[in-house]
């Protein structure tokens, strides 16, 4: 959904460079989160990858995080680490 938010309704428009994650093989990503919203353009990268990459993705969050009201039900529900 946030892809298509970005690509139709917004007009944001994605160029993918760099080496290609294969969908078949682990890979490890390392976000430094340059901005509030980089987790949506990593998603909308994965997705013009593969779209598959999006179902088996795992993102790590730091334990603080699961005594926030709301991130901690999320970190749980979506298979955060």
């Amino acid at each position: 959904m946030l892809q298509s938010l970005c690509d139709y309704i917004f007009g944001v428009k994605f160029h993918v460079t760099g080496d290609t994650i294969n969908a078949n093989e682990p890979a490890l990503i390392i976000m430094n989160h340059r901005t509030r919203l980089d987790w949506m353009f990593f998603w909308n990268a994965l997705y013009k990858m593969d779209p598959c990459l999006l179902t088996t993705e795992k993102i790590a969050l730091k334990k603080q995080l699961e005594h926030i009201p709301g991130a901690g039900v999320c970190r749980c529900f979506f298979a955060f680490l």
